[in-house]
């Protein structure tokens, strides 16, 4: 895809990404709020049930995306933070694989990360009663250089709990390019996948 500054300055969503952390039949409304608690730090924010993990949200400044991880369901984690083999998969995560020709996506040996840069700040977090929570951000995409090529207003929304313990996930995007960019993907068949 190519997109230029004025038609960037339009809104791209990628929205209605649900993830659902198992399946579910509709939304029902929580039950026995008295089992779940917020855990906060200076860079997560995640809901307990108990001493259960259902989910927690991380953005510190010295990772290279923010992410999900874990997720649960059923006492299960269903995320797998860094794998041996993809070091650079963080559980539940979103970035671009490549914009104009900067790879954002796997690690740069030399590098211990990747050669494109994608940071954050303006983390707004608001947590609710029914212990769903709307999480927003501001990110850039930035080369080596520092030249920021693209922004990003991202606003993900958690639901409550149903009386199963499952939730989902909202998550949607607004870009603007700041220069011509292309946004780009693993050539077809040339490393068996299209990242």
């Amino acid at each position: 895809m190519r997109f230029t500054r004025p038609v960037c300055l339009g809104l791209i969503i990628v929205g209605g990404l649900w993830v659902s952390f198992r399946h579910v039949h509709g939304q029902q409304p929580a039950v026995d709020t008295k089992a779940y608690r917020w855990a906060e730090t200076a860079d997560s924010i995640a809901l307990l049930k108990g001493e259960e993990t259902i989910w927690r949200f991380n953005f510190a400044d010295e990772e290279n995306v923010p992410y999900f991880h874990p997720l649960t369901a059923s006492g299960k984690t269903l995320t797998w933070d860094s794998p041996g083999d993809h070091p650079w998969h963080r559980a539940m995560w979103f970035c671009w694989k490549y914009i104009n020709g900067v790879n954002f996506w796997e690690y740069d040996a030399a590098l211990s990360r990747p050669p494109g840069q994608t940071r954050w700040s303006d983390v707004v977090i608001e947590k609710r009663e029914d212990f769903s929570t709307r999480i927003e951000m501001t990110l850039s995409y930035r080369t080596d250089d520092e030249s920021v090529l693209m922004t990003e207003q991202r606003i993900l929304t958690v639901s409550p709990p149903d009386k199963r313990g499952a939730t989902s996930i909202a998550w949607s995007s607004r870009f603007e390019a700041l220069q011509p960019v292309e946004l780009d993907r693993t050539p077809p068949l040339a490393e068996g996948y299209g990242g």
